[in-house]
């Protein structure tokens, strides 16, 4: 019933992200990102361009197939150029890191809303860390009164430490 009831109070946060396929090979240098776009481009299949230039296992094992990639929270020059990429353009070499990319995005899958089913496990996951965070602070709260420490080993959860900053505990 809370999985519910938190779908349906917070449908607009559950949304799921457009998402691409693409191929991608990772070399370890830009002359090897270069070589690897020119195998590409003199017509060299994704599979031999992988095996021989990319220094990233998941591409170098799957013919350069990467499913799914997904925006995510931390911005990369990588992602940034996934996801202006248009669909079937030959891209790179892109410096990630201490790495070059060359790719090709193969598919966009638009966003959507995820169903309840879809976001089940996620808000399962979500109230369950939310329970367990405010069971922890009414154990804390219940026991800080209980609780004395030590002269110079007081710390914000003794009933003599000092005060949490901006909390009021």
């Amino acid at each position: 019933q809370d999985i519910a009831d938190y779908y349906r109070h917070n449908k607009a946060k559950l949304i799921v992200e457009e998402r691409r396929d693409i191929r991608l090979v990772v070399a370890t240098t830009r002359a090897g990102a270069d070589a690897a776009r020119a195998a590409l481009d003199d017509g060299q299949s994704w599979k031999a361009v992988a095996r021989k230039y990319s220094a990233h296992d998941a591409s170098r094992e799957n013919a350069g197939r990467i499913a799914d990639v997904q925006k995510g929270g931390e911005k990369t020059p990588l992602l940034a150029a996934i996801f202006r990429a248009r669909k079937g353009e030959l891209v790179g070499p892109v410096k990630e890191g201490k790495s070059w990319a060359v790719f090709v995005v193969e598919k966009i899958k638009p966003p959507f809303q995820a169903t309840l089913e879809q976001a089940r496990d996620e808000i399962k996951q979500l109230l369950r860390t939310r329970r367990r965070q405010r069971a922890l602070a009414a154990f804390e709260k219940k026991y800080r009164a209980k609780t004395t420490c030590a002269p110079g080993y007081t710390v914000p959860r003794c009933s003599n430490g000092p005060k949490k900053a901006g909390t009021g505990v």
